[in-house]
């Protein structure tokens, strides 16, 4: 008797392990879809949900900043928050210029801020560098 009601208490826990795995992969798989979907509609091809994207840093360029495979958010800005950027911010942007870096998500910091005829840029530069880049 004291057996089945064992066999009984075993299996209710691993039934219950089994659910609990099973809907972690459901919320995962619905996670990855809205990721997916959420970066087909952006212009910069990064996925976002609600302005919010996770990025990975790829090159060492910010070492002692951001280590390579360090996750970072990334907030998506209008036109009047990235007015508010000053020198020290660190952003990510997607590279325009015609090197190797062409089309990529670039994360530095802010060595200067133009404005010319309305349209705000900035020069940026790797910590580790120290060399300026134009974003």
């Amino acid at each position: 008797m004291e057996n089945t009601k064992s066999n009984s208490k075993i299996k209710k826990i691993a039934g219950l392990v089994g659910n609990i795995l099973i809907w972690v992969f459901v919320g995962f798989s619905l996670l990855i879809t809205v990721l997916v979907f959420s970066s087909q509609g952006s212009a910069d091809g990064i996925p976002a949900v609600f302005g919010k994207s996770l990025l990975t840093i790829q090159t060492a360029s910010m070492e002692g900043t951001y280590n390579v495979g360090d996750m970072v958010f990334m907030t998506k800005l209008s036109d009047e928050e990235k007015a508010q950027l000053q020198e020290g911010d660190i952003i990510t942007f997607i590279s325009d210029n015609p090197d190797e870096s062409n089309g990529q998500a670039i994360t530095h910091m802010i060595r200067e801020k133009h404005v010319e005829n309305g349209t705000i840029s900035f020069s940026t530069y790797g910590t580790t560098k120290g060399k300026t880049d134009d974003a």
